[in-house]
């Protein structure tokens, strides 16, 4: 009787040990979708330069722009733009034409100059960046963007730091 027990134990053993424990081998999913990089400015702790971020997106479109400095702090999360088209020039220079809604506007009207600056100077400096344009003549609501500090009534231009 100990040696068909014994017997039974020790093919028990080698059962197990020979049993494979091994699952079913994960892959790494692949995302098929190349990634492209934006470049997001964004006012340093001074408000007195710009801190440059490159940000991996699927896509560079107006919708992710603005997602994208909102995310950083530049932007209320209200804010969204209209249209953005590229518009031809007689001096030869790619200028865009961007129409906010009024939470730009509002964003700015409590500002100091600094603080309007190194909003308007982000919110530029990333759309020229992202499509790779000269200038940017930026309206709300269709009209023409005016604060206590400034009237943008002209294309603006990349805002140095």
């Amino acid at each position: 009787m100990k040696k068909t027990l014994l017997l039974i134990l020790l093919c028990c053993l080698l059962l197990t040990s020979c049993s494979s424990t091994a699952s079913t081998p994960t892959t790494a999913v692949e995302t098929t979708e190349p990634l492209e990089i934006l470049t997001v400015f964004s006012p340093n702790e001074n408000a007195d330069g710009f801190v440059k971020t490159d940000i991996a997106v699927p896509a560079i479109t107006d919708a992710v722009i603005i997602q994208q400095l909102v995310n950083v702090g530049v932007l209320a999360e209200d804010t969204s733009v209209s249209t953005v088209m590229e518009v031809s020039t007689d001096t030869g220079k790619a200028t865009l034409e961007a129409d906010f809604n009024d939470a730009l506007r509002q964003s700015l009207l409590p500002m100091g100059t600094a603080g309007e600056y190194v909003l308007m100077g982000s919110v530029v400096n990333t759309f020229l960046t992202a499509y790779q344009a000269d200038a940017i003549t930026i309206t709300v609501e269709g009209e023409v963007l005016e604060t206590g500090h400034s009237v943008y009534d002209q294309p603006l231009e990349f805002y140095l730091y």
